[in-house]
């Protein structure tokens, strides 16, 4: 019976619910491959159902143009895509799938010009076909034995996730499936090269893949093909369609009697245990899991059931594809990276309330658009901002947005070069803007002030003008500095030393006062960061400004930053990428230094004294700046002490885990002399 629960608990189920969303079930047969629409079973695409989808979805006046050649050679440039390694042939097919290939052009249309073919019609779903295949079998390139994916998934008679099921009443049904698929798609000697060797798969199952899924109905975990097993997934959301509406979808489904045992032998046999961690929805306390699961019609639903509703439904499952996956480099190695579902989720309410929410010009006090994302590090804040851009540009009423993306990271201008390619259009400032003899605040200043749909990268606290600050906005002081470098044998010197300060904030001008443009805000809890976006509302007053934050704001922060952006748009905190084993727990163990200033009542006589004839906003100001906590934290004296505890805590619990240690300082200076003393006090420690 436990075996048995792999067919109809997991498997069956999986395509029940696929019908009910609009999927096509057709039963598998592993003797004629007639019966899965195929000449043998070498072949993985669907031929026949993707040449009708080619007719259908390419139209000259509303009517088929593509001709049977025409159709042959489309299908040729699909099967013979680009590439020698599985990665950059799926590479290489995804750009066909969201690009359409090229067909000659007819006489007499266009004079002649080649024409786009579409694979699939992203914008309207319901013009493509559906189809689930269950014991799909595909024989291996050498013809010597053959593998059978327990589920496939055909768009337009084309492979795009492969599914992998097991019984949960069996030991490790996850870490058994992924270990299949990983098979399945030669990916195991691409992991564990030292393991497996042999070329032991079907490769060309997984030319055009988009997804891969292990379940055992009550686990469900994504990913795709370049995914070690550790980046399996469970999906934990089924938005934009709530919880309940998939209830209500799954309740025309018969409720299968061995559920409640299996759940039950699941439950005594644990969570799985392996590389992977958090902890699965099936095993969490009801506190842990998601608010949506935890009463209701929700808190019945099962992993699977959850993953198919998120995932695979059929509006869902063409916008993973078309606007939430990008290729990266990541050690050395193409990986294809698929949003997770907290990304999915920020991503269409960003969208919604750009939509529905009014603006300044249409009545309200201030612009609704906006808001505050929440994410916690690790979680992608990054490709959040490229899934959102890309699934804007893909948008009739979001498409002509000028978009402003204030960050430092250059890795996002890169991926946000790509995403702008899909669309036709360059981030900017490009190299032929930067050729122009304005300095950079100049520029920036003029491509935000262009009435044009780009996307621009921009540091704006540059923008400031420094010809025009005013000398009065101003206060400066010169002291004779003594200092000394870390280290016995460093002598004393003393410096001269002019500190400057502004005492007022400028304003930036009046850029431009459209209101399609978004602003996105990476580390938007940063204080400098509140200041900036005072001033960015004067600049472009009618701007929709998004902030992105992994860092929890603090309760006296939060006013603040919610007046500058708007309420939170979505959180996915800490404990939830812990719980979904996206980030490994972060332990916390206190560990305090104290710290005296040395002769303080005079030191506060003297400072009183020598700035005498300032003012009491210009004294608060040369304090706020100089008289720091990243001065009392980079005391040399001080700095020395951290340094001798840091090395024995790391000797005497930290080494004997085989775990590594990371130096976070207030600043690079700090990092460096706390770096040389921790090396200093390893050296006495040796001796």
């Amino acid at each position: 019976m436990k075996i048995q629960w792999e067919s109809t608990l997991v498997e069956e189920a999986f395509c029940q619910q696929l019908q009910s969303m609009g999927w096509q079930w057709l039963e598998g047969d592993t003797d004629v491959p007639e019966f899965t629409e195929r000449a043998s079973f070498r072949e993985v695409l669907l031929k026949g159902r993707l040449a009708a989808a080619l007719r259908k979805l390419n139209l000259r006046d509303g009517q088929p143009w593509l001709d049977e050649t025409r159709i042959a050679r489309a299908i040729r440039d699909l099967e013979q895509a680009a590439g020698h390694r599985l990665m950059e042939i799926n590479h290489s097919t995804t750009e066909l799938l969201l690009k359409g290939a090229v067909a000659e052009g007819l006489q007499g249309w266009d004079d002649g010009r080649p024409h786009p073919v579409r694979f699939i019609d992203f914008e309207d779903p319901v013009k493509n076909d559906f189809l689930v295949i269950n014991q799909f079998k595909v024989e291996l390139t050498s013809g010597r034995g053959h593998v059978i994916p327990d589920a496939v998934l055909f768009i337009n008679g084309i492979p795009l996730v492969v599914s992998e099921f097991k019984s949960p009443g069996i030991q490790n049904p996850l870490q058994q499936a992924i270990n299949q698929l990983l098979r399945y798609a030669n990916q195991r000697r691409e992991i564990w090269p030292t393991l497996f060797t042999e070329n032991e798969g079907v490769e060309r199952l997984f030319h055009t893949n988009q997804l891969l899924i292990a379940s055992d109905y009550f686990e469900a975990r994504a990913a795709t093909i370049s995914a070690p097993p550790e980046a399996y997934l469970e999906w934990s959301d089924t938005s934009p369609v709530q919880m309940s509406s998939v209830a209500e979808e799954l309740g025309v489904l018969p409720k299968l009697e061995e559920e409640s045992e299996a759940a039950q032998e699941l439950a005594t046999l644990g969570p799985e245990q392996g590389e992977r961690s958090g902890i699965p929805l099936f095993f969490r306390k009801p506190e842990q899991r998601p608010p949506a699961l935890r009463a209701g019609a929700g808190a019945m639903l099962q992993s699977q059931q959850i993953l198919v509703a998120g995932m695979l439904r059929p509006a869902h499952l063409l916008d993973l594809i078309r606007n939430f996956s990008v290729f990266q480099q990541v050690d050395g190695k193409t990986r294809k990276i698929m949003a997770r579902y907290q990304q999915f989720r920020a991503v269409h309410k960003a969208i919604g309330r750009l939509q529905e929410g009014r603006t300044i010009q249409s009545g309200a006090t201030r612009d609704e658009r906006g808001g505050i994302i929440w994410h916690t590090q690790g979680s992608g804040k990054s490709l959040s901002m490229i899934f959102l851009v890309r699934k804007m540009r893909m948008m009739t009423r979001l498409n002509q947005f000028k978009i402003v993306v204030v960050t430092d990271r250059i890795d996002l201008q890169r991926q946000l070069s790509e995403t702008a390619q899909l669309s036709g259009e360059a981030v900017r400032p490009t190299d032929e803007d930067l050729r122009s003899q304005a300095s950079p605040t100049r520029l920036t200043q003029r491509l935000l002030g262009e009435p044009t749909p780009d996307i621009v990268m921009a540091m704006l606290q540059k923008y400031q003008d420094v010809s025009k600050r005013s000398e009065e906005d101003r206060v400066a002081m010169t002291i004779l500095r003594k200092e000394k470098k870390p280290g016995k044998r460093e002598a004393v010197v003393e410096r001269q030393v002019t500190f400057e300060e502004n005492i007022q904030f400028e304003e930036f001008p009046k850029l431009n006062d459209s209101e399609k443009i978004l602003v996105l805000v990476d580390e938007a809890h940063r204080s400098h960061t509140r200041t900036l976006h005072r001033n960015l509302r004067k600049a472009l007053p009618n701007a929709a400004i998004i902030g992105f934050t992994g860092t929890p704001i603090l309760r006296k922060d939060k006013k603040e930053t919610r007046e500058i952006f708007g309420e939170f748009i979505d959180r996915y905190v800490l404990q939830d990428a812990e719980l979904d084993g996206a980030t490994v727990p972060i332990l916390y163990e206190g560990r305090t230094a104290d710290g005296i200033v040395k002769d303080a009542p005079s030191l506060d006589a003297l400072f009183e004294d020598m700035f005498c004839d300032f003012t009491r906003e210009e004294l608060a100001v040369i304090k706020a700046k100089y008289a720091t906590e990243g001065d009392v934290m980079e005391a040399p004296l001080l700095i020395e002490q951290k340094a001798r505890d840091m090395i024995r805590h790391y000797a005497s619990v930290v080494l004997p885990e085989g775990f590594k240690a990371q130096i976070v300082a207030t600043s690079r200076q700090g990092g460096h002399d706390l770096s040389e003393q921790a090396g200093a006090s390893t050296q006495r420690t040796r001796r």
